[in-house]
């Protein structure tokens, strides 16, 4: 029997892995930005064919699609990899009549500025926002009234998100953004006050499936960092209820058809508001706490979906959580406890950047590394953690002859 063809666009290693297990003829284009990485090195294992191709270039990557897609039997072109790629790989697959979801289904929910005026327009989690422009957002600001929440409207994840209380927080914040090198628009949003959580699900034939809430770790305001994730969550059971069918909801209302979705939601005195929604699986290791908790793979169930399989959703018989390391910053001499802390029961995980000078953590890049640990209860989990964070010591260099250990 042939092999169904797919097309994918920097998966990561994992997903490449669930393609082959699930024996699709897997054809991969590679961002030559980024050649040398180890996720590239592990999908070119998997890889049928492998095309190197800058992603940038956008009429390249178009006429190599096309080509690609000239020769027959390609299935899907799909797209679960970074964010600031997906439009334009689901904009070449709909017109080739390969895609998973609508273009417009997407573009709303890639652009944070689209979906707050789609979820407007439907009455659909209500968030006061305004939009504006680097150069009038001081004024836009004081009109909008502090404290605020500043979004870039088109960049992933906590990149350029911050907290601001006056207009000095966000004099401060505009001489960072230059880093960024952004030059979009930029969203301001009233500061939702509550529990944040974000909520895994998948989409089969138009149904949404929960497959579980995550209770999130963040750093203190202004910083939005996320330091740490618990599977499955400590909400009481009405409240999951009502952030589930918010989900639905908003789902229903993107017509978002297939595949996972990865939702972020503040629980305010006003009930769930959500913060943003992607069309991919979770980062942080996310997967494999569900995993861990349930034994579901969740990227498995997605390539079952293709092939007609509906999703089924395990309960969690553990708890589980990734803990992200947060050590005084400075340059390293040597890392001690690492094994040793990896063979502390309940550890599943641990994994160390190699940082030749530990970076103060501004963003998700710059954390050091984490411990993904599972247990019988999150008195466990606290505990295997602070196991760990003993286990492990660091030795500083100095500008004199004795260093530091922390």
């Amino acid at each position: 029997m042939k092999k169904k063809k797919i097309v994918m666009t920097s998966p990561w290693p994992t997903i490449a892995e669930e393609v082959k297990k699930e024996d699709f003829y897997l054809i991969v284009l590679w961002d030559k930005n980024h050649p040398s990485s180890a996720a590239y090195n592990k999908v070119s294992t998997y890889a049928d064919e492998l095309y190197m191709i800058d992603f940038l270039d956008e009429h390249k990557v178009e006429s190599l699609l096309k080509w690609i897609h000239s020769f027959g039997d390609v299935e899907y072109i799909y797209h679960l990899g970074k964010d600031e790629h997906v439009e334009l790989i689901y904009r070449i697959a709909e017109e080739l009549g390969r895609n998973v979801n609508d273009l417009e289904t997407i573009s709303i929910i890639n652009n944070k500025k689209k979906m707050r005026q789609h979820l407007e327009a439907d009455g659909i989690s209500p968030v006061r926002y305004t939009t504006t422009n680097l150069l009038n957002i001081t004024e836009k600001a004081e009109a909008f009234t502090y404290p605020c929440i500043v979004k870039p409207v088109n960049l992933s994840g906590s990149q350029g998100v911050t907290l601001c209380h006056q207009a000095q927080d966000l004099e401060q914040w505009k001489a960072s953004i230059e880093s960024l090198n952004y030059s979009g628009e930029f969203l301001l949003e009233e500061y939702l006050q509550g529990v944040e959580v974000s909520v895994e699900t998948l989409t089969f034939q138009n149904e949404h499936y929960i497959i579980g809430i995550t209770d999130k770790i963040k750093m203190s305001p202004p910083q939005f960092i996320e330091m740490g994730h618990i599977f499955p969550s400590k909400l009481d059971e009405r409240t999951k209820e009502a952030v589930e069918k918010l989900i639905k909801e908003v789902l229903n209302s993107l017509q978002y058809s297939f595949g996972p979705a990865h939702s972020e939601v503040i629980i305010t005195e006003d009930g769930p508001r959500l913060v943003e929604l992607q069309p991919r699986l979770a980062g942080d290791r996310i997967p494999r706490l569900i995993e861990h908790s349930t034994g579901m793979r969740i990227e498995n169930a997605i390539f079952k979906m293709l092939k007609g399989i509906k999703p089924h959703v395990s309960m969690p018989k553990k708890v589980s959580q990734i803990h992200y390391f947060n050590w005084h910053p400075g340059e390293i001499l040597e890392i001690k406890g690492i094994n040793e802390a990896r063979a502390l029961p309940n550890v599943k995980e641990v994994f160390i950047n190699s940082f030749e000078r530990i970076p103060s953590v501004t963003d998700s890049y710059t954390r050091p590394g984490y411990v993904i640990v599972e247990g019988e209860s999150y008195e466990e989990l606290n505990q295997t953690i602070n196991e760990v964070n003993e286990q492990i010591s660091i030795t500083y260099k100095t500008e004199t002859d004795s260093p530091i250990v922390f």
